[in-house]
Parts: structure tokens; sequence; C-alpha cells
């Protein structure tokens, strides 16, 4: 199948959509949940879109609009609710479905977690390290932060890692064999084409999977904080 530019981005969240919808229908108990955390993420696309573009890739949209002089694309939020949506409920969906604990964490510790990942990303980025590698640090630390805080589980971060890998890896990979002109995709918006840094794994941008790695591990803490028990002895003194 031959996929024109302009479509390429939003062909790229179509998969992700089949896989969110997957997920609302056959996991109950995070349906809440996926909703309101995917209308969340839809911000952080045009937000993450800003270091991409200066260094990273210029995806072509057929839903874009001009504010100011920040190009916005439709599809980066599209793509931040469905895959942000996936990543946030994943390990509740797939691996604990049946528990319906409440899994926020305070506003006050959220806000540092994204205060993190933004500073350590920025920082990055004014050293000179592109920002695909930025956010992905960026994101790698707000969650061991989190993990090293048991503010949340190794075994949430590692598994909503590694499923949100996968994904990504099997969405690439097969994309690859369904679209024939994959690579002249790649040539157009993405900047490290056939550069030192054009690294494939089966021809999968290591680039993608890194970020993925790193992202899925985030957001499996972040999203799955531990419930911290009152103590015994705290209870008795109160009654």
């Amino acid at each position: 199948m031959f996929l024109e530019l302009k479509y390429s981005y939003i062909g790229l969240c179509v998969p992700f959509i089949f896989v969110w919808f997957l997920f609302l229908i056959f996991s109950p108990n995070t349906r809440r949940r996926q909703l309101k955390l995917s209308l969340a993420k839809m911000p952080f696309g045009i937000a993450i879109d800003l270091f991409f573009f200066t260094d990273y890739w210029t995806p072509k949209s057929i839903l874009s609009f001009q504010v100011g002089s920040v190009n916005i694309l439709l599809e980066s939020m599209l793509f931040a609710f469905f895959f942000g949506g996936i990543a946030a409920v994943a390990y509740q969906a797939i691996f604990r479905n049946k528990d319906k604990r409440n899994m926020e964490i305070k506003h006050s510790r959220l806000a540092l977690h994204y205060f993190t990942f933004f500073f350590i990303t920025i920082v990055l980025i004014m050293m000179g390290v592109n920002s695909i590698f930025a956010t992905a640090l960026g994101y790698g630390s707000s969650g061991i932060i989190m993990i090293f805080k048991r503010e949340a589980s190794l075994e949430s971060a590692l598994l909503t890692s590694a499923f949100m890998t996968v994904l990504l890896f099997s969405v690439y990979y097969f994309g690859r064999i369904l679209i024939i002109n994959t690579e002249d995709i790649l040539r157009s918006w993405w900047f490290l084409y056939d550069t030192p840094l054009d690294i494939r794994f089966a021809n999968v941008p290591i680039t993608e999977l890194l970020w993925v790695i790193c992202y899925g591990f985030t957001a499996g803490a972040r999203h799955n904080p531990i419930r911290k028990e009152r103590s015994l002895s705290l209870q008795l003194n109160e009654t």
C-alpha cells in the first residue's frame, strides 16, 4: 500500500486508536481513568512537538494550523490522546484488571514529576543533546525518582515499559511491511535519516525504541502509585 506523505502521521495514529478501543471495550474497570487520562495527555503532544521540531522530525499533517509562529499538529494531540491513554492504564488493564484501587497521585507530587521531566529535558537540549534523547532521559529520570522514593512499584514501571515497547515496535515493523514507501516517509520528515544516529533494529529506529522504553517506564510508575496504608499504631491513636 502506498501512503501519501500528508497522511503518514494520521496513519501512524490508526493502530493505536484500534488498541485504545480494545482497552476501552475489554477493560471496564479502567475505562473511566482511560478517558480522563487520555484527555489530560493531549496538550503534551503539542508541548513535545516544540522540542522535536527543532532537531528530530517535521511530520506532514492534514490537521495543522498556526498559532503565531507555532505550527500546531492535531495529529500530535491525537497520538498523545491514544498512545498516552494506553500507557496510563496498560498495567491495570492487562495485569491487574480486578484491582479497583484509587490510582491517582497527589497533584503536588505529580507537578513535581512533570517539573523534573521538563527541567531535565530543557537542560539537556540547551547542552546540545538531541531532543529525542533529552525527552527520553527526562522521562526515565522522573520514573526512576518515583521508584527510588517508593511512590510506585518497579513491576508496574517495567511491565508497562515492556508492553508499550512491544506495541510501538510492532506498529513500526508491520507498518514497514504494509506501507511500501515507508523509507520515503522517513527521509522526508526524520532529521536523523542517513546520519550516524540512523541506527535501527529490524529496520525500526533505535531512537524510537529508546524513547518508548523510557516513556513506558515512567507512565507505568506515574499511573500506578503504591498505596501507603495507614499504620496500625496511628489508627489506634485516633480511636
